[in-house]
């Protein structure tokens, strides 16, 4: 999934998710900016800034009070499924705005 020649990065993987298995997908950092991903063309809308911040905002919530993930919410009257990406080894120093 590396950025470099080899790889596309993850809009390369979301890509696949969507061509192949028709489902949407998006990285969102903590504070609910998109990453990766996008709405292909004719498959509905992107993900509106209120429903980005909303789903930050469960995603902070359960991190906060140890919830593990993958977990679902609703948001914007649509049903999500959250998936935190955390790099290897989490560090003391580390917080839940680190995580994606």
């Amino acid at each position: 999934m590396t950025a470099g020649p080899a790889g596309g990065g993850p809009d390369a993987v979301l890509d696949l998710l969507g061509s192949d298995l028709d489902l949407r997908a998006w990285v969102l950092s903590p504070t609910g900016r998109r990453i990766a991903g996008a709405a292909p063309a004719g498959a509905g809308p992107e993900l509106s800034a209120e429903i980005r911040a909303a789903l930050a905002g469960e995603q902070l919530a359960a991190s906060r009070t140890g919830r593990p993930g993958p977990y679902r919410c609703t948001a914007g009257g649509g049903t999500y499924s959250l998936f935190p990406v955390r790099g290897g080894g989490r560090e003391p120093r580390e917080t839940a705005l680190s995580d994606w």
